[in-house]
């Protein structure tokens, strides 16, 4: 899959994430810095929750990212490029996630591998 229908930029805005997901159907949008390094996810969970909580379409992505007790903006879940599908697998599940990008040795992301496709491969975790 295209990277550029998944990515969108810290500048954006919930209703710019809104319509990546939209037009992804993955239901994820990843929010990317200018040198491709992930700095957050935003499933449409994330989005239906803000929403809920008071947050409107025009206000920053940044809104909506999970924060920690800290404050600080929360990791989120990735892997190296280059595992196996079974060792992703393996994470979704442990995680409960649908979506994981895959990075590379420079933290910038090549790929997402999705829980659907996988299953569809018939691939068991490790």
């Amino acid at each position: 899959m295209d990277l550029s229908l998944l990515t969108i930029s810290s500048n954006s805005s919930i209703r710019e994430a809104l319509a990546c997901i939209n037009k992804n159907s993955k239901g994820i949008a990843m929010i990317i810095d200018e040198r491709g390094h992930l700095l957050a996810t935003i499933t449409d969970g994330d989005i239906r929750r803000a929403i809920l909580g008071g947050k409107t379409a025009d206000d920053g992505i940044q809104t909506v990212f999970s924060k920690g007790v800290d404050g600080k903006i929360v990791k989120p879940i990735t892997a190296s490029q280059g595992i196996s599908q079974a060792e992703i697998l393996a994470i979704m599940t442990e995680k409960g996630i649908r979506q994981l990008p895959l990075i590379n040795s420079e933290q910038a992301v090549v790929d997402v591998a999705f829980l659907q496709n996988i299953l569809q491969k018939g691939i068991s975790p490790v």
